[in-house]
Order: C-alpha cells, then sequence, then structure tokens
C-alpha cells in the first residue's frame, strides 16, 4: 500500500508539473486581486446578512474568548470579525488588540466593539504580533477557552461549536486549516487531518510538529493560564516552539478534520512579513523558531531510542516545510543569506542517513544536497530544474 501511495504521489507531482505552463493563466485569475475583492464582498455581504438576526449571549454555556490582533489591517478585518461573531456557539467574546495601527483599522475595530456588548477593544503602541496576543490574552479576566484568530484570516461560523464537541475532559484541540487566496482553496498538511482523532499526543502522533501555528486551535483557558504561556515578542514565528511546547504538554490533543480555520495568502493588499521570505531577518527569525523547538524537544522528549521516530519526523519537517521554503530565494539574495541558510541545514542534516534523503520530495533533494555542501550554485541550478523557481522580489 505504501509503494502504490508513494506512486500515486510521484505521478500527481509530475502530472502537475506537465500541466502547470497549461494552468497558470486560470491559476493566475483564481489567485487575483480582482478574485480576492469578489470572494470579499460575497463574504461580507452573507455575514450582514446573517448578522441582522444574530441570537442573544448565552450564559449557560462554556465561554470561549477569541484573541483578535490588529496592525494595519484595515481592508480585512470586517470579515475577520464578523466570522466571530456569528459562531454557531451562543456564548463567545472578542477582544480586538490594535497594535498601534496607522490605517483606519483601529476606527473599524472600535465601530464593532461600540456596536457589539461581547467585543472588547484593547490598544498599545506597535510592539508587533506576539506582544498583541499576550495582551489579548492579559485582558481576559475570566473564561473557559481560549482562540486565536488573526486579523486577515476567516474561521467557519462552526469552528467552536465543533472544536467544543470535540475537546471534552482535554486542553487543546487542533483543526484542519485551508490556505485562502482569491478564488482559490488549498488544504494544509491532508494525512495529518485524515481522520478524526478523540485524544492523542505528540509522541505517538509526530506528524503534528508540521502544524504549530496558535490560530488552528482550542485551548483550555485554565490549561494555559497554569502553564505561563506566553509568545516570545519580537520575533516572527512566535508560535512554533510555543505550540510544540502546548503539545507536549498538553496531556493530550483532539484532532477535528473539517475545516476549522481559512488562512488568507494576501494577493490584494500586500503580502504578509512571514511571506516575504527573502527578507535576511524573516530567514534569521525562522531559524531561530527551529532552535527553539529543538530545545523544547531536547528538554520534553531527551534524544533515545524511543523517541527516534520523534526526532526523525523533526528533522525531515524542518527539511520540508522550512529551509525548502527558502532554498528558492537564494538566486535573490546575498551570500550571507546564503551562508545563514546553509550552516543551520548543514548542522540539522550533515549526518542524515539514507532513510531520511527517500523522505525529502524528489523536486527538492538535489537543492538540500547542493545547500548542505555549501553549492549556492547548485542549490539555484537545481531550484530551476525543479521548476520551484521564484521571481525576484520587487521590494
Amino acid at each position: 500500500m505504501k509503494l502504490i501511495r508513494k506512486l500515486v504521489h510521484a505521478l500527481a507531482w509530475r502530472t502537475r508539473l506537465f500541466l502547470r505552463p497549461f494552468l497558470k493563466p486560470f491559476q493566475r485569475l483564481l489567485e487575483s486581486p480582482a478574485a480576492e475583492k469578489i470572494v470579499y464582498a460575497i463574504t461580507e455581504w452573507r455575514f450582514d446578512l446573517l448578522l441582522r438576526g444574530k441570537p442573544k449571549t448565552d450564559k449557560s454555556v462554556p465561554e470561549v474568548s477569541i484573541v483578535i490582533p490588529i496592525y494595519n489591517v484595515a481592508q480585512y478585518l470586517s470579515v475577520c470579525v464578523k466570522s466571530a461573531l456569528l459562531q454557531t456557539h451562543p456564548n463567545v467574546q472578542i477582544f480586538l488588540v490594535d497594535d498601534g495601527s496607522t490605517d483606519n483599522s483601529a476606527e473599524i475595530a472600535k465601530a464593532f466593539a461600540e456596536r457589539f456588548d461581547n467585543v472588547q477593544l484593547v490598544t498599545q503602541r506597535n510592539a508587533g504580533l506576539a506582544a498583541a496576543r499576550n495582551t489579548g490574552v492579559a485582558a481576559i479576566k475570566k473564561t473557559d477557552y481560549l482562540l486565536f484568530l488573526d486579523s486577515d484570516d476567516v474561521i467557519p461560523l462552526k469552528t467552536v461549536e465543533n472544536y467544543l464537541k470535540a475537546i471534552g475532559s482535554l486542553n487543546v484541540v487542533v483543526g484542519k486549516p485551508t490556505r485562502l487566496k482569491g478564488f482559490a482553496l488549498y488544504k494544509r498538511s491532508r494525512e495529518v487531518f485524515s481522520r478524526p482523532v478523540t485524544k492523542t499526543t505528540l509522541a505517538a502522533r509526530v506528524d503534528f510538529l508540521s502544524d504549530v501555528t496558535a490560530w488552528n486551535k482550542l485551548l483550555r483557558f485554565d490549561f494555559w493560564k497554569a502553564g505561563g504561556y506566553r509568545f516570545p515578542v519580537g520575533y516572527l514565528y512566535e508560535d512554533m516552539a510555543l505550540m510544540t511546547r502546548v503539545y507536549a504538554e498538553s496531556g493530550g490533543f483532539a484532532v477535528v478534520t473539517s475545516t476549522s480555520y481559512f488562512w488568507r495568502s494576501r494577493v490584494g493588499g500586500g503580502s504578509s512579513i512571514t511571506q516575504e521570505r527573502w527578507q535576511m531577518k524573516n530567514l534569521e527569525h525562522r531559524l531561530k523558531a527551529i532552535e527553539d523547538t529543538l530545545a523544547v524537544l531536547e528538554e520534553i522528549y531527551p534524544r533515545s531510542s524511543a523517541t527516534k521516530e520523534l526526532w526523525d519526523y523533526y528533522r525531515w519537517s524542518t527539511a520540508r516545510f522550512d529551509i525548502n521554503f527558502f532554498m528558492p530565494w537564494v538566486e535573490h539574495t546575498d551570500q550571507k543569506y546564503f551562508d545563514t541558510l546553509q550552516a543551520t541545514a548543514k548542522r540539522l542534516y550533515a549526518e542524515v542517513d539514507s532513510v531520511f534523503w527517500k523522505k525529502v520530495p524528489e523536486r527538492y533533494r538535489a537543492a538540500l544536497k547542493a545547500l548542505i555542501a555549501g553549492d549556492r550554485q547548485g542549490v539555484i541550478s537545481a531550484i530551476s530544474k525543479a521548476r520551484l523557481s521564484v521571481p525576484k522580489p520587487t521590494n
């Protein structure tokens, strides 16, 4: 069965490579700024209709607090907040944290806070996403559950309801995210969310090391507070190491396989900073997140024969979901960028075995080997041959 699956995946990839030139015009249309505006307008129109009949809060059921950090997202904020307001679960409190926006995001947030009793606006000087999330949590006096929602994203209207059905006595439930880009939808980590799970652990499901975002999870508030969890201020990818620790210390978590979060890949309002992978700061912060995650794993799952599967998976995961994201940008960045990426890759993979290389997707294999060897031109050539090249950034 594994052999058949591998053959199917290999064939699917080669088919996509063959069809890509023919499908690109349609893909560009679906992912265009015009498509994004149409989708947004339709969604907001639908949400406005639904808000006319919004039911009153029912305090007899568990309370869920949603923290939404805000910074210069006026183009997307309204639909985001409305998706939280329209949750089918009738006891939701929303904490909007304006992180010193310079557009009219604060005015939009204020209008929601004035209109709805279950919306609270907190303001602070610009300090970054991590600080805004921490501020939002600090503003919560009492609640049962905590959920993070980024202000350019959207949650399906049954997300909270589905999470609460799944969480039971557990401290964490995680739901399947779907990437939204214009009209196009892209499922993330299909294998990870292939089936619902009532309870599992990170040691039993090591593949969840590839799903360490804060925003597709419901967290028991008492657990979060007791653990003293805080996002590290001043860094991108601030949730990777922290959510790894949350998984490990949760005592077990549930998995919801229905789409629970729409993560927006911006096409109409400029890219988010985590999309700007050619920036040296972006690379350094991603590599720091890897190092911090390694420290968490060393602390909780010391290397041994019993934890070999977890460590093997994490090393593969960093190759597949971290290092490979940055290799296509080597062509458009300076030698320092390459040297920084190469140093981490060499430290992680210099002594890997043949099993590791078999697991690395074929389209990235040659480039990763060249990176470890310090061959910059080899990386560029391998990326080009695999048709993974990216256009030169314009800013």
